[in-house]
């Protein structure tokens, strides 16, 4: 905790949406999503903290870093900070092919189905549906494999 005296008061050294990074995880770049300014009082002293809610670009999982240990790297208007290097902020890959993790879904799904129903949707029509769904999902999923 930062302890202050008298009028000197913390400000947030960044503002929602600008880039940063955390000294605590090396070369990760997170977006400021939300922040808390704190203060504590007790009999002897008053502290103040500022909190910063963190989203990495990469991995979208969430972080809260303390003011000291933040670095802003890229602004939320898109200006760079003076000291850094100007900052390349690439777009998320859309993927048009569904990717392996949901292929393997469906697929068990279709092995449940099959289990629980026999290769047979209507058993009077003798359809072979859920016979002929396991195999298209593991036609998908052998060619996305190559592919990568």
């Amino acid at each position: 905790m930062t302890a202050f005296y008298g009028d000197n008061r913390m400000e947030p050294i960044a503002n929602i949406g600008d880039l940063v990074s955390v000294r605590e995880h090396g070369m990760r770049i997170f977006e400021v999503i939300g922040f808390s300014h704190e203060y504590q009082i007790d009999a002897e002293n008053v502290f103040e903290e500022i909190y910063y809610d963190l989203m990495c670009v990469s991995t979208a999982g969430f972080v809260m870093a303390d003011q000291s240990s933040v670095n802003v790297v890229e602004s939320a208007g898109g200006k760079p900070v003076e000291y850094l290097p100007k900052m390349e902020r690439s777009e998320p890959r859309i993927e048009a092919e569904p990717i392996i993790d949901d292929l393997l879904d469906e697929l068990r799904d279709a092995l449940e189905l099959r289990e629980m129903f026999g290769d047979h949707e209507d058993d009077e029509k003798e359809d072979r549906k859920i016979a002929l769904k396991v195999c298209e999902v593991k036609a998908k999923l052998k060619e996305r494999i190559l592919n990568e």
